[in-house]
């Protein structure tokens, strides 16, 4: 069967993103306020940034209003 232990891996990565944790946004964030240890944290599920990336939005402000409870993505760093 060909593909079939690489459909299989796939469907495993997909369910297993439940328990792995990513970066969220733990406080409302206003455009411009900096990014900080009050403000990220991460937890389950895995659905935003691995927390390897933490370091990289440590000290960087926000390109736009961030509700609490949001997963981390790229977008959300301002390049200033």
């Amino acid at each position: 069967m060909a593909g079939g232990s690489l459909a299989g891996r796939h469907l495993r990565s997909s369910e297993g993103s439940a328990f792995r944790r990513s970066l969220y946004v733990t406080q409302d964030i206003r455009k411009g306020d900096r990014f900080d240890s009050a403000n990220l944290r991460a937890i389950r599920p895995g659905h935003g940034l691995h927390p390897r990336f933490e370091d990289l939005f440590l000290g960087g402000v926000a390109a736009s209003s961030i509700p609490r409870g949001t997963p981390l993505d790229w977008s959300m760093l301002s390049g200033q």
